[in-house]
């Protein structure tokens, strides 16, 4: 399909939701997360895994057993001490707790297709022989095999898995950006309706994102009664987002406290405060931005003063080589938001985001332009964006065909999407 033909693409998506999507939408999705405390044994008694021994094993690998149910190749990528496997096939993700023990490296987790119930445990071991004894030595080894067994939910891994590296991961080169490509999680990671172990828009789902394949979140923020600006994408509370007994009505009709009291999100979590997850972000992941879909214009004036006090903790930390270089944006999204932005006296320091027109991105002096999928890929308007040092995102990017074809014949600095394990297979999985 041309990119002429996204924005039919896009009513047919529609149609079909209007036709069959409400009902689920509104239906509660059973989030089955296998328990992995039963494969406490394989790590116990393990040691922290070196970082220059984690990136020697992140990389693109071929699959010789388990392909049936994973696919050929795919991608293993760390966030922090946690390693993440990315596949094409099915969209299939995996999470594991790594440690290192005699010589071996350890890894105890789950498998999970981002679009379906379908999930189990999975163990892997990389042995002396199969390059563990070079990795942890911090030299890349001649041949890397990492041996190891999937099963079921409810069963202990049994059926063999067994993975070869092939070559490193596709890093782009851009001066212009420090060669960063920009894998953004909606809502903090993706959707209820995603089967996530963690509620949409919660603190939980941030810190979870990295292992998602993300290196940015994009978060929905709201004022309370009291002027506390929350997370939380619907303008009321409803089923889809809040889970038993709870207050009916709009977010901006409660104090931050009755919602904390009276409250839950859908996996249980409490709705947060952007203060606390910014604080979260900044201090306990490896995040590197940060786009505050901001929802109402009154939430500006409280939104700025935070956004320059975790700028500066991030900077802070990166002089003292704690962190990586963090950016928190402000979304500007609606015509109202815009104006309210642009009005207030310190906008043209304040980092943004535009998703309206190019030259509204340029008089906010917004850093990022981020235009809906469905205009296409915008080759003349990223191009000269890019000549004025800014950079270009898109969204909400969650077909795998239009992911593969975005990233191949556009110019875009970021994805923002809602399977952000999708996205990073193929961006990494390039040559």
């Amino acid at each position: 399909m041309k990119i002429t033909n996204y924005a039919s693409y896009a009513v047919c998506i529609a149609i079909l939701l209007i036709s069959y999507g409400v009902e689920s939408c509104n239906s509660e999705l059973r989030i089955i997360v296998p328990d992995v405390e039963l494969l406490a044994p394989t790590l116990q008694g393990t040691g922290v895994i070196p970082n220059p021994s984690r990136k020697l094993i992140e990389g693109v690998y071929a699959v010789s057993q388990g392909n049936g149910r994973f696919g050929d190749t795919v991608i293993l990528k760390h966030d922090r001490e946690a390693l993440s496997i990315f596949c094409q096939k099915n969209s299939t993700y995996m999470v594991f707790r790594s440690g290192t023990k005699d010589s071996s490296i350890l890894y105890a987790g789950y498998w999970r297709n981002a679009q379906s119930p379908q999930t189990g445990l999975c163990t892997l071991e990389i042995r002396p022989n199969d390059g563990a004894g070079a990795i942890l030595r911090a030299t890349r080894p001649e041949t890397l095999t990492i041996r190891g067994a999937v099963g079921g939910s409810d069963a202990l891994p049994s059926e063999p898995l067994v993975l070869k590296y092939v070559r490193p991961l596709f890093e782009r080169k851009r001066e212009r950006t420090d060669g960063k490509f920009w894998i953004i999680a909606h809502r903090g990671g993706g959707r209820n309706s995603d089967r996530l172990p963690f509620s949409e828009n919660s603190t939980e789902l941030i810190k979870f994102a990295g292992k998602l394949g993300a290196n940015g979140v994009e978060i929905d923020v709201r004022l309370t009664r009291d002027g506390v600006p929350v997370l939380y994408h619907d303008e009321n509370l409803n089923t889809r987002l809040i889970d038993g007994e709870y207050m009916v009505g709009a977010i901006g009709n409660y104090t931050f406290a009755q919602l904390q009291e009276l409250c839950r999100l859908k996996n249980g979590e409490r709705i947060p405060t952007l203060d606390d997850v910014l604080r979260t972000i900044v201090d306990s992941t490896a995040l590197t931005s940060v786009w505050l879909d901001i929802k109402e214009p009154s939430a500006i004036e409280k939104i700025i003063p935070l956004q320059k006090k975790y700028l500066e903790r991030a900077q802070a930390l990166q002089a003292a080589g704690k962190r990586d270089t963090l950016e928190i944006f402000s979304g500007l999204a609606t015509d109202e938001i815009y104006q309210a932005f642009i009005a207030h006296p310190e906008h043209a320091s304040v980092p943004s985001i535009c998703e309206l027109s190019v030259s509204q991105t340029q008089q906010a002096n917004s850093k990022v332009f981020a235009p809906r999928w469905t205009l296409g890929t915008l080759q003349s308007e990223v191009s000269r964006l890019h000549a004025e040092n800014r950079r270009a995102f898109v969204w909400t990017l969650d077909q795998p065909e239009f992911i593969v074809q975005f990233l191949n014949e556009g110019n875009y600095d970021g994805i923002l999407t809602n399977y952000p394990t999708v996205v990073a297979y193929n961006y990494y999985i390039r040559r």
